[in-house]
Order: structure tokens, then sequence, then C-alpha cells
């Protein structure tokens, strides 16, 4: 009778392997480890929510639904790895973020 084929071994996909050419792990690429860049809009929202304004007074005012404001702050605290909105206003508020939110020099 023939045995079942083994199971294959899985990897952890969410975290990539760097492999040098002789099988040892190298280092990350360069950039790899560096905080995740906000985009304009993400900024845009940040500021106006350090501002005190409540998500739908921001939508309002920019033009857009209150559902795209939200998944901009969901984004914006996934990139920021801030755990909640609470907590995202409270470190915008005590100026924490703002190198993060400034408009990136060119």
């Amino acid at each position: 009778m023939l045995d079942a084929p083994s199971t294959p071994k899985r990897f952890d996909r969410r975290a990539p392997l760097h492999v040098s050419g002789r099988g040892r792990a190298a280092a990350p690429p360069a950039g790899a480890l560096t905080p995740k860049a906000l985009t304009p809009a993400e900024r845009t929202i940040l500021r106006a929510l350090r501002g005190g304004g409540a998500l739908d007074a921001i939508a309002a005012k920019l033009g857009s639904s209150e559902l795209t404001v939200r998944t901009h702050v969901r984004n914006a605290r996934a990139k920021l790895e801030v755990p909640t909105t609470s907590e995202l206003r409270r470190r915008l508020i005590a100026g924490e973020l703002d190198d993060r939110i400034a408009e990136p020099e060119t």
C-alpha cells in the first residue's frame, strides 16, 4: 500500500526571506524598514483631524464621502501603526506626528 504524500512545508509569506547566494539570510533590501509614506489625501485629512474636525465635517469640507475619509484614516493608522482613531487624534494634537503629516520637500 502506498503511503499518503507528506504535507508540503508551509512558510509565512507575510515575512519574505531574503537569501544571499550561499543560502544564508541576508539583510532586507534598502528601504524595507522605513515607514510607509502617507498619500497627500491622508496628510490633508490628518491635518483636519488634528484641528478637531469630526469625520463627517471633514468629508463635507473636502467634498468627499464620510466613507472615503474613514478609509483614508484607517490606511493612515495602519501606516503610522496607531491602533485607534482616538489614539491617532491624541498623537496628532500632541504634535507627535507632525513630521509625518508635513508636506514632503521637493
